[in-house]
């Protein structure tokens, strides 16, 4: 009997990111086993950004906590609590392609900076990230990706609208290579729990 080698991304993987063993049973009940040994751990699939979630899978994070509201700082009683600025940060390569997705954020929210980071320049003609309250927008901010390694800061005046989304967009202009970090800082309304 030949052997056959196969390998799924679900298949179990060892702690270098290799793929297991597999058993073949033959029709008259004899069993072979196969190995394909593939080094599965730096295989980059190709998928739909669908959301920024979908780019905040940065190989650099830290392992963070999760609050369901706010962080207020200061006392309440006294009135002088402040609230901590929240951010949605993505890394973006020409790997994710041309996309435009929504960015929603919680109702009564103020959008306060941008703050793009190239560091790998797009190699492409026109090559942008915007931000916009519409598809493929410009209206909230717009980054050339074709200057750097640099840093840009821009203040946002826009006014979210009533859905409380805009969208981020990557336009690669032909680009086969750049990365950036992009990182969207906000105001949320909170309140305290009288005790």
């Amino acid at each position: 009997m030949a052997k056959h080698a196969t390998a799924t991304l679900d298949e179990p993987r060892d702690s270098k990111g290799t793929t297991s063993a597999r058993e073949t049973v033959d029709p008259k009940g004899s069993k072979e086993v196969d190995t394909l040994e593939v080094d599965t751990k730096d295989i980059v699939l190709p998928r739909a950004i669908t959301g920024i979630d979908d780019l905040q899978l940065d190989p650099d994070a830290v392992l963070g906590s999760r609050h369901t509201g706010p962080l207020l700082s200061g006392d309440p009683a006294d009135g002088s609590a402040g609230i901590a600025t929240l951010h949605k940060r993505a890394k973006i390569t020409v790997s994710n392609g041309n996309f435009s997705i929504p960015v929603r954020f919680p109702p009564s929210t103020i959008l306060l900076q941008m703050v793009a980071q190239v560091q790998q320049v797009y190699n492409g003609t026109l090559s942008k990230l915007n931000l916009g309250t519409t598809l493929n927008g410009t209206d909230v901010g717009t980054v050339d990706l074709l200057t750097g390694p640099t840093q840009v800061f821009a203040n946002i005046s826009t006014i979210l609208p009533s859905n409380w989304t805009i969208y981020l967009s990557q336009v690669l202009g032909g680009a086969t290579q750049g990365k950036c970090t992009i990182l969207i800082s906000y105001s949320v309304p909170a309140k305290t729990i009288p005790s």
